[in-house]
């Protein structure tokens, strides 16, 4: 399922989030980018998925990452976004709506 949104976590922190406006998959990333035909590694040449997104939408506060939160993908609801303070707080939330909808 593809996501409407993505939020990129910098520095331990989550401020925006930017929606997908579309993905091409199968893609040779110099056909979008041919001065990459320079580079002499393969991987330009060899198909890629490109996700193209629409400017950034500022969140109305900060998220912070929380405890032991390193490399993590965390699908949650846009209101979580809103009124939790960290990325451990909303994923948390989110087992707890899943758990009460089975």
């Amino acid at each position: 399922m593809r996501p409407l949104y993505l939020g990129f976590r910098v520095d331990g922190k989550l401020d925006s989030i930017w929606r997908v406006s579309s993905i091409e998959h199968n893609t040779p990333i110099i056909d979008r980018v041919p001065e990459m035909r320079q580079i002499k590694y393969a991987w330009p040449k060899k198909p890629a998925t490109i996700w193209h997104f629409d400017p950034a939408v500022a969140l109305t506060h900060t998220i912070r990452t929380g405890g032991g939160m390193y490399n993590r993908r965390v699908r949650c609801d846009l209101d979580l976004l809103l009124s939790c303070e960290t990325v451990q707080e909303i994923e948390a939330a989110m087992s707890k709506r899943r758990r009460k909808a089975e």
